[in-house]
């Protein structure tokens, strides 16, 4: 399993499962690349089974940068077009919700919900981040 530096490791330790369960991988995505960053992340990347991103503070801030991060942004590019050596498997969200019972909108029945991703990072890397996991391709 990884995580980005600076954002949780997932899954977290819990009731039942034994402290030595998971393997995980930091990943230091925010070292400038280079060649040692580089020559460091895939050896990492080869060993993982699956890539867990915990929230958007890696990506979305390094996206958003990519004069200063171009081959880490060109990798989540890649990641997210599904070039890369991952696949996603999992997505988890739960963006606020305002329900009324007196209207129906969309899907959620009587609930109007906000995807707010790109919101202050208070909101999407700590109260409610979306969690995307990636399993590794054969």
């Amino acid at each position: 399993m990884s995580y980005e530096h600076w954002d949780d490791a997932l899954p977290v330790q819990a009731s039942g499962i034994g402290p030595n369960t998971f393997v995980y991988e930091e990943l230091a995505v925010f070292a400038p690349d280079g060649p040692e960053k580089w020559d460091v992340l895939e050896k990492q990347l080869a060993r993982l089974d699956y890539l867990i991103l915990s929230s958007n503070r890696g990506y979305g801030a390094i996206m958003s940068v990519p004069h200063r991060y171009p081959r880490m942004a060109a990798w989540y590019a890649d990641l997210f077009a599904g070039k890369a050596s991952f696949v996603k498997v999992a997505e988890f969200t739960s963006y606020p919700r305002l329900c009324l019972p007196e209207i129906v909108v969309g899907r959620n029945g009587n609930c109007l919900e906000f995807p707010d991703q790109w919101m202050e990072e208070a909101f999407t890397v700590y109260d409610h981040p979306v969690v995307m996991i990636y399993k590794r391709m054969p």
